[in-house]
């Protein structure tokens, strides 16, 4: 599944159109770690991430809807919960395509509207639930909610919070770009990816409340700072905004650290040394956090 990731990242750096800017860096690097590689193939869910991200950029950049289609598809195939961003990508087609617009749902949706988890469950057929997709009981039922929120408050400080910081410079960064849309509408590709991640990053704010919904905000920010990688690479903005920049390089820093952390339980000397294909041959290895916690 590692295409689909590479594809992704390979799409970006072709898109630039030059040498990378230090200060359009940051953002790329965030799309890399993000939903990095040592995760998606180890959970189906961030394995799907990839498939749906590559599936829309087909869809809206490369006006190739056969290939994006099938790609969503497969994402949806891959993990249930990619059935709910499907569905957007097909409301994205119905709404007018005005960033003030886009701006308005998302402003509603922080502001006003929350799902409750009770009447979401109840608003699903029970036949739905119990025969054809049971899998859906273990996310919406209330014990998994609290056990979720359980793990949370045993998480350390800077993993509980490190999406709060990400959550509210997301939403600067569309108030940003929908004022410099018109720098973008050269490229109405790139104008949709990031209207569709703004309407995406909306919709799973009302869902919060449904148990691990709040994994869909990874997807929203995929495609929203990859369209503010663009501009920042592509584009000569205003100067004013460098501490825009400046500030993003420290919010961004803290998720791109844990990922890092994270990796080390994933990956190990093999995997940095040798070429993958092979290191199976070597025989069993210890994760970095082995040797990192002193085990080794």
């Amino acid at each position: 599944m590692g295409y689909f990731y590479s594809r992704n990242i390979w799409f970006l750096i072709d898109e630039a159109k030059g040498p990378i800017k230090t200060a359009a860096l940051p953002f790329l690097l965030l799309f890399i770690f993000l939903v990095p590689f040592w995760l998606i193939n180890g959970f189906r869910f961030w394995t799907a991430t990839h498939m749906f991200i590559y599936g829309v950029i087909y869809l809206f950049y490369l006006k190739k809807s056969k290939i994006g289609a099938l790609a969503l598809i497969l994402s949806a195939l891959t993990h249930i919960a990619f059935l709910l961003p499907c569905g957007i990508v097909i409301g994205y087609f119905f709404i007018p395509k005005n960033g003030w617009l886009f701006i308005f749902i998302l402003l509603i949706s922080i502001l006003f509207l929350r799902v409750d988890l009770i009447f979401f469950i109840n608003m699903i057929p029970t036949s739905l639930i119990e025969g054809q997709l049971p899998v859906l009981t273990n996310y919406l039922n209330e014990g998994y909610a609290e056990g979720r929120a359980v793990q949370v408050e045993s998480l350390n400080w800077y993993a509980k919070y490190k999406d709060l910081p990400l959550y509210i410079y997301a939403i600067s960064t569309i108030v940003i770009l929908v004022v410099y849309k018109i720098r973008m509408t050269q490229n109405k590709g790139w104008l949709d990816i990031f209207y569709f991640g703004v309407l995406l990053f909306s919709v799973t704010t009302i869902l919060d409340v449904i148990p691990s919904a709040g994994r869909l905000f990874s997807v929203a920010y995929l495609f929203i700072f990859a369209a503010f990688f663009l501009l920042v690479q592509r584009e000569e903005l205003n100067a004013s905004l460098q501490w825009y920049f400046i500030l993003g390089y420290f919010v961004i820093a803290l998720p791109i650290a844990i990922q890092i952390r994270i990796s080390m339980d994933f990956i190990g000397p093999n995997t940095l040394l040798y070429n993958p294909l092979f290191a199976w041959l070597l025989g069993n290895e210890y994760a970095l956090v082995h040797f990192y916690k002193g085990n080794g």
